[in-house]
């Protein structure tokens, strides 16, 4: 028997909380240097066509379903926020320009709405 404890981080937030932290970080961090290139989070909305009037639970566009099931390749493909791959680069990963604060931050946001962390264990 294999027990696989293989755990998705990128997926551990609803949607709903998802958005919130996305319009949160839209709304108070626009003017910061996110890309390589130099691109604001401000401009990478702009360039995708998104503002926060457009962010909503059903333009965030994420749903596993059953083909996302022990394999990882679909979910890849299926886990693009907005279905935009530099959104799940820029929310989703580690690897990029601000060194992955903003899955920290929203990882660390789930598990305190879990009540598994308060505040000030975080900082």
């Amino acid at each position: 028997m294999k027990v696989d404890n293989h755990i998705h981080l990128a997926a551990a937030a609803t949607a709903k909380q998802f958005v919130n932290f996305v319009r949160e970080k839209l709304n108070n961090e626009s003017d910061t240097v996110v890309l390589d290139n130099g691109q604001t989070l401000r401009e990478v909305f702009d360039s995708a066509g998104l503002d926060c009037q457009h962010l909503t639970i059903d333009a965030f566009s994420v749903l596993a379903d059953y083909s996302v099931y022990q394999r990882f390749d679909n979910f890849n493909g299926k886990y693009s926020p907005f279905r935009k791959a530099e959104m799940r680069k820029l929310f989703l990963k580690v690897d990029n320009h601000i060194e992955g604060r903003y899955v920290f931050l929203l990882s660390a946001w789930d598990l305190i709405i879990c009540g598994q962390l308060t505040l000030t264990q975080m900082l």
